[in-house]
């Protein structure tokens, strides 16, 4: 659920950004509307926090007109009405109160959760530099050889990719994550609309929180990641400059 409420932020966002019409507006809202509600049902603070992060720095580099930008809020006023007279807000409220519980009862802190992975990898590079073996940080291998149904060390992605491949293949991990980012960075250079750019920019957004949390153990998060990062490529199209300076 919460890969899913990512996703649907970003669709929401994108329906805002290419919506001609008052309808995709609301769809768009909509969409990240049921996002967020996919994230508490989640019952994890990543979701909530990558989603509303998600809109902040989309809101901040979407360049839309003045008429533009008042015609997504009033959509976002129209929804947020509805929201409060349709019966839907007691359940929201209900499920924001089971995730302050959690996070009230959980063993971690907010910090140890966000960004706890940076120290676990340099705890795995000391333990195993040039990595343990494929496989070897995995619940199945470690029920195999242990009994024991959890994460043979760590838990988050980084560590658990360098106890597998070494820094050798953290290194080949962040090459990929980066050169995905930076292709639809190009992308967004010769966009030729600002809704395009916008695509792109959600996407971008999309991708990075997903390469940071787990992209490589989720299979659901890397075939999401995947599949919309080839789809926003393509639909930029092959302008690429030549060597007149024109766009073919």
């Amino acid at each position: 659920m919460g890969v899913i409420s990512i996703v649907g932020v970003w669709a929401g966002l994108v329906l805002l950004g290419v919506g001609t019409n008052t309808r995709d507006r609301i769809a768009g809202w909509i969409a990240i509307v049921g996002g967020f509600g996919c994230g508490l049902t989640s019952v994890s603070r990543a979701p909530i926090i990558i989603g509303a992060l998600m809109i902040l720095i989309w809101g901040l580099f979407y360049r839309a007109s003045l008429s533009s930008g008042l015609r997504l809020a009033l959509a976002g006023i129209l929804i947020s009405v509805v929201i409060m007279y349709s019966g839907v807000l007691p359940t929201f409220l209900e499920l924001g109160d089971g995730l302050i519980l959690r996070a009230e009862e959980s063993n971690d802190t907010f910090q140890e959760r966000a960004f706890g992975q940076f120290v676990e990898s340099y705890e795995a590079f000391s333990l195993a530099p040039l990595g343990a073996g494929l496989g070897t940080e995995q619940v199945a291998g470690n029920y195999f050889r242990s009994g024991e149904m959890k994460f043979t060390t760590f838990e988050n992605q980084l560590p658990r990719i360098i106890m597998d491949t070494g820094i050798l293949g953290l290194l080949g991990f962040l090459v990929i994550c980066l050169g995905a980012l930076g292709s639809l960075q190009a992308a967004k250079r010769n966009a030729l609309t600002e809704s395009e750019r916008s695509v792109q920019l959600a996407t971008q957004l999309l991708l990075a929180s997903m390469f940071y949390t787990n992209v490589v153990f989720n299979h659901t998060a890397s075939a999401f990641a995947w599949l919309i990062f080839a789809a926003t490529l393509a639909s930029a199209g092959a302008r690429v400059p030549s060597a007149e300076g024109t766009k073919v």
